[in-house]
């Protein structure tokens, strides 16, 4: 046999890494290019001549830059999808610092948009879509918007329509009255910035410790034993000062069977509530009932079956009205809109700073009574009580004789204001329920869910599967499989069951086996530095197929580096890309022991027959000797052209190893 080259010339400074190397320097060793060649020339036959433009990754990277207007620290998270759906998958997630950050993470071939959510002091900032263009994305660029925002001084099409006067007795001097009511036309009607889930409904609206639980009194013992809870703050209503710029309401919960309106008052200075209540009060929503401002699956998308429908879904149903608990809610926004001090100005979404907003809800009794004095239900309860409308309910702990009717009240959760009305007597004020949005800071304290932290982990995850030419035309790739992870630790803060804030703890790239189908020994190297035999890994010995066959248990977790440092972290997107770790990655497989033949494995280069493939994490590995071109029927085509990426969405489900 001729002498040859020998593993220290083919593998560099790995001799100290591995004592499979440092016992074979006398020995002739098998050239590992002749088997590659013979590799290659059947991988042509089999399956074709390859695009000299393959690289054998599915992975592509990306830069995602963000500047938005946001003060202290944040996150970016971007995903494959909304993150409401349980399919979507964590692309990356950077720290902001004011609002900005540049980060590099992998993407899928082919993947024109992301995901993107921005969160600062508990708000998203940023909820959207954004565009992948030229391998770069603007993440404080939303492309799935909203209508844009109106510009300061700029004026909107909402106008004054019909002005109803009523008359009513009010109770400070039993005088009678004329209360004027005002519907506007021209209001626009858009999406909800953030959808939630039926299943994030529940947790909020439905189940035993949720504030705006149907039929449960907001005074009863059951909400409040809820965490946080004062019911001082819940009776005293909900107002807002405005700090200049929009103000917008979207509808995003209701439980109710009565036809509604919704609408506000605004005003400057001081003035009495009598005075107040002769000022316009402009009703924005003439029609608020849920099943016409609530919708499944997209805005404008499936209606509601029945008004109540929300407030009565259980949790124990797999489906219910057609729903299940992922599928995605969507409410309508509506915003305020201003005539000037005086109300005879063109009206402007952009509210001057200084203005007092206080919200009220007419129910019509189905329109057969339109505005009946007394039924106009104000977010404040001393507007309530100067005509007469009481709060008659003698059981409740804190009631008091003649204090004004309690029809509202707020709750802050998930970083979001809610407002939550009753239009009837049950007392649970959740008839009608939206976010407020917008330029402004409220009148009262508003009751809070309380606060806590939890440690989080995320992670994103591709697939390295590999040939080990102990073969030379089964092309299974399941020789070796490994999949290699990035695991983001951070400690987030909750109110309830809401995230409202997050800090990094660490970040770490990590390793493991997931199948071993060759029967050589195969030991794998980062950085030169020895982490494992396959089999042994996977708690088996050489000369067995393992997971190839059937699933068995994987291998622990190895950690190849880590990061503490935030700033550090959003930085390493280049050496922790996907592409760019599988480069550092090398497996040698000893052929025959006796002789000290070995192979080497790594990433290909372009064009090259190869050995390893790189795959999304969740990729699902041929099954022993069956080729990847009999799994994945649409491989070849990848293979003759390397812009064809959907090949690996389809396989034979009978020749493949199930997760």
């Amino acid at each position: 046999m001729r002498k040859i080259i020998s593993n220290i010339a083919l593998f560099g400074g790995m001799v100290a890494g591995g004592m499979l190397l440092a016992s074979c320097g006398d020995r002739d060793f098998f050239n590992p290019n002749n088997k590659a060649d013979q590799y290659a020339a059947n991988w042509e036959q089999k399956i074709g001549a390859i695009d000299p433009n393959q690289d054998w990754s599915m992975a592509t990277t990306v830069k995602a830059t963000i500047n938005v207007a946001a003060a202290g620290d944040g996150v970016l998270s971007i995903y494959t999808e909304n993150p409401v759906h349980s399919t979507a998958k964590l692309l990356a997630k950077a720290f902001l610092d004011n609002g900005t950050c540049n980060v590099t993470f992998d993407a899928i071939k082919g993947t024109e948009q992301v995901f993107v959510i921005a969160r600062n002091n508990g708000k998203n900032v940023v909820y959207g879509w954004a565009d992948i263009v030229n391998g770069t994305v603007d993440a404080g660029k939303t492309v799935a918007k909203k209508a844009a925002k109106t510009r300061a001084g700029e004026y909107c099409p909402v106008t004054k329509g019909k002005t109803i006067e009523f008359a009513y007795q009010a109770s400070t001097d039993w005088s009678q009255r004329t209360h004027k009511v005002t519907l506007l036309e021209g209001v626009e009607e858009n999406s909800v910035q953030q959808p939630w889930t039926v299943a994030w409904g529940w947790e909020l609206f439905g189940k035993q410790d949720a504030f705006f639980k149907e039929f449960t009194k907001y005074y009863c013992e059951d909400k409040r034993n809820i965490e946080g809870y004062d019911i001082n703050k819940v009776e005293q209503g909900f107002s807002i000062t405005t700090s200049g710029g929009e103000i917008a309401v979207p509808f995003i919960f209701g439980a109710t069977q009565n036809f509604a309106q919704l609408g506000y008052i605004y005003y400057k200075g001081e003035k009495s509530i009598e005075e107040i209540l002769q000022l316009p009060n402009f009703i924005l929503i003439k029609d608020a009932k849920p099943d016409k401002n609530i919708y499944f699956n997209s805005w404008k998308g499936t209606t509601l079956n029945s008004d109540m429908q929300l407030s009565t879904w259980n949790m124990n149903a797999q489906t219910y009205f057609g729903t299940t608990p992922e599928t995605e809610v969507w409410g309508t926004e509506y915003k305020l809109a201003f005539f000037g001090e005086d109300y005879d100005q063109p009206s402007t979404y952009e509210f001057p700073a200084g203005y007092h907003v206080v919200f009220f809800i007419a129910p019509l009794n189905s329109g057969t009574k339109a505005y009946e004095g007394g039924r106009l239900a104000y977010s404040i309860p001393e507007y309530n009580r100067v005509y007469g409308h009481k709060d008659w309910n003698s059981d409740c702990p804190t009631y008091k004789e003649g204090r004004g009717a309690i029809k509202a009240t707020a709750w802050t959760y998930n970083g979001m204001t809610f407002l939550g009305f009753e239009d009837g007597s049950d007392d649970d004020l959740n008839d009608i329920v939206f976010w407020v949005e917008g330029d402004f800071t409220p009148d009262q304290k508003v009751p809070e869910v309380p606060s806590t932290t939890q440690p989080k982990e995320e992670y994103t995850s591709w697939i390295l599967a590999c040939e080990d030419l102990g073969s030379l035309d089964d092309y299974d790739f399941n020789d070796i499989v490994l999949e290699v992870r990035t695991k983001i630790e951070s400690e987030e803060t909750f109110e309830g069951s809401a995230k409202t804030g997050e800090t990094f703890k660490q970040a770490t790239l990590e390793v493991r086996c997931l199948a071993a189908g060759g029967i050589y020994e195969a030991n794998i190297y980062y950085n030169n530095k020895g982490i494992g035999e396959s089999h042994n890994l996977l708690g088996g010995r050489v000369g067995t197929m393992i997971n190839t066959e059937q699933l068995g248990r994987f291998s622990d977790w190895i950690t190849l580096e880590t990061i503490t440092d935030k700033d550090a972290w959003n930085n390493i997107g280049d050496a922790w890309a996907i592409n760019n770790v599988a480069k550092k990655i090398k497996i040698v497989v000893t052929i025959d022991e006796k002789l000290a033949t070995s192979a080497l494995i790594k990433a290909p280069g372009f064009g090259d027959a190869p050995q390893m493939i790189t795959v999304p994490g969740d990729w699902l590995w041929p099954a022993e000797r069956k080729r990847i071109e009999e799994a994945y029927r649409d491989f070849p085509n990848w293979n003759e052209n390397s812009n064809n990426i959907e090949w690996y969405k389809k396989c034979e489900s009978g020749l493949v190893i199930k997760r």
